[in-house]
């Protein structure tokens, strides 16, 4: 196992993840009972996790109660990519036509549209991510960014 998994290295990142914990269930309190999609939330959560560990970002995904559709257009995209795998020379030629690709997509079901109100995970480069200064997202602040300084290596 890689150095990054050992639990000396894991504890690092506790408060990021407990900072995005205490936003998450401040917020499903505000809700006051309000009925929730437990699926939608545990995506919300696990991705504010990830950005808050990796990126020292938040998607602001539970401030604003949504994940902006990334589930399902994710698992939309895993589906079409599981079936296209099945068939690599498929695959191969979908890069040279794609007329192949959405003639195959149709074939299989696995066509779909991004809706309207779709926000991307990253709504800008993600170069321009770590180039642009800007203020630290209020339920995220006072997390630092894991860097491979920070990092211990295994001994």
């Amino acid at each position: 196992m890689g150095p990054v998994y050992l639990a000396s290295n894991m504890k690092k990142f506790e408060p990021a993840v407990d900072g995005v914990i205490k936003a998450a269930v401040s917020e499903l309190k505000a809700l006051s009972g309000a009925e929730v999609d437990l699926k939608q939330w545990m995506h919300i959560i696990a991705v504010e996790c990830l950005g808050a560990v990796v990126l020292s970002w938040s998607p602001n995904y539970i401030k604003n109660r949504s994940d902006g559709g990334t589930s399902a257009q994710s698992y939309l995209g895993w589906k079409r990519k599981s079936v296209f795998g099945l068939f690599p020379t498929v695959t191969k030629l979908s890069f040279l036509s794609r007329h192949l690709s959405r003639l195959f997509s149709n074939a299989w079901g696995v066509t779909f549209k991004t809706p309207k109100n779709f926000k991307p995970f990253f709504p800008v480069s993600i170069p321009a991510l770590f180039l642009v200064s800007r203020e630290p997202d209020t339920e995220l602040s006072g997390l630092s960014a894991c860097t491979p300084e920070s990092i211990e290596e295994d001994v």
